[in-house]
């Protein structure tokens, strides 16, 4: 996972990008349980902000099934239809945990 990060941003420093990749793990975290929130009180501002930060680090990072996952959830959640939204958040964060077990899964080797 890290080289094909190195490859998507150009950073050669390693450690560097090992942190990026944390760091957006640590934030990843907190949008997921701030997207969560939101939905449970139907603010729709802040999914939209919060999916829409979640998307471009992704993005960023070229973790392109969590960025999509993202973008696909963004466009339901423009057309307000709530059972959609519901599976795409569930797939969002089950997308988000794969990376994330990957990424502890590879630091520990």
């Amino acid at each position: 996972m890290l080289q094909t990060v190195i490859s998507q941003t150009g950073i050669e420093d390693a450690g560097l990008v090992a942190e990026l990749i944390n760091e957006f793990i640590e934030s990843g975290e907190l949008l997921l349980v701030e997207i969560d929130a939101a939905y449970a009180t139907q603010n729709s501002n802040v999914i939209a902000s919060k999916l829409h930060e979640l998307k471009g680090m992704a993005g960023n990072l070229g973790f392109v099934a969590v960025s999509r996952c993202a973008e696909s959830l963004e466009r339901s959640q423009e057309r307000d239809v709530p059972g959609e939204i519901r599976c795409q958040l569930e797939e969002l964060r089950s997308e988000f945990n794969q990376l994330r077990a990957t990424w502890t899964k590879s630091e520990m080797c």
